[in-house]
């Protein structure tokens, strides 16, 4: 009886430990499942990572590109506005060099007929000029500006027409 008490608790124990071992087993292989799972997850994100990595990589070549550009483009506009900026001294240099010559014309006109500035007299037209002999030509002097220079001419005028020699330079210098 001992012999077979013996193996019966033998038999018994055996159980218990393939039972045990069926258990560990059994949990080993959900551990081994959970871990492929894991890797198989870790692997899909990897490639996606990379995928991101590389994506942003084409686009910081990009950005880096278009930065490339713009400065090269900010270079041209600074350029652009430095020209721009001399053309515009020169403009206004040139606009104030007309401006002194137009003002000295015109106080050379004013003082060659004798008009003094607000003189009221020789700004209103005078009524017809009475000369004795009709059909001879009076000279009225004309100033013209033609490609920054000035140019004097003669125009002459009929008795008969309202205008005479005074009134005609007010009206050049008031247009000037």
């Amino acid at each position: 009886m001992d012999l077979e008490a013996g193996r019966e608790a033998l038999r018994k124990e055996l159980e218990n430990v393939q039972r045990k071992t069926a258990v560990v087993e059994e949990e080993c292989e959900k551990k081994i499942l959970e871990f492929q799972t894991l890797l198989e997850d870790q692997a899909r994100s990897e490639r996606q990572t990379a995928e991101q990595r590389r994506l942003l990589e084409t686009a910081l070549d990009a950005a880096t590109s278009q930065l490339a550009d713009m400065r090269v483009e900010a270079g041209a506009a600074r350029g652009r506005v430095e020209a721009l900026e001399t053309q515009l001294s020169r403009a206004e240099a040139s606009h104030y060099d007309v401006e002194l010559k137009l003002s000295s014309i015109v106080s050379a006109l004013r003082r060659t007929v004798g008009i003094l500035p607000g003189d009221a007299a020789t700004r209103t037209t005078r009524s017809r000029s009475s000369s004795p002999r009709k059909g001879q030509r009076h000279g009225v002097l004309s100033v013209e500006l033609r490609g920054g220079k000035h140019t004097r001419k003669r125009v002459g005028t009929r008795p008969g027409r309202r205008s005479d020699t005074r009134a005609a330079l007010s009206e050049n210098c008031r247009l000037i």
